[in-house]
């Protein structure tokens, strides 16, 4: 998902595999830094993050 210090455009929100949602405010070689309320921000590895969060979000077209 993330390839060294690129932040690929218009990334706002991702998860994590242990299941934190946050917006992405800052990144480092691996660390990225999380917005997870108002003014709350966590550190997490960037090997553990799961995904784009609007992922989560996405309506799946049923096949009938």
């Amino acid at each position: 998902l993330f390839n060294d210090n690129f932040l690929p455009p218009k990334v706002d929100e991702v998860f994590t595999k242990s299941g934190v949602l946050g917006k992405v405010v800052g990144i480092t070689e691996k660390i990225l830094t999380l917005e997870v309320s108002d003014g709350v921000k966590i550190k997490v590895l960037k090997s553990h993050v799961g995904g784009l969060a609007s992922k989560l979000f996405e309506k799946k077209n049923d096949k009938k």
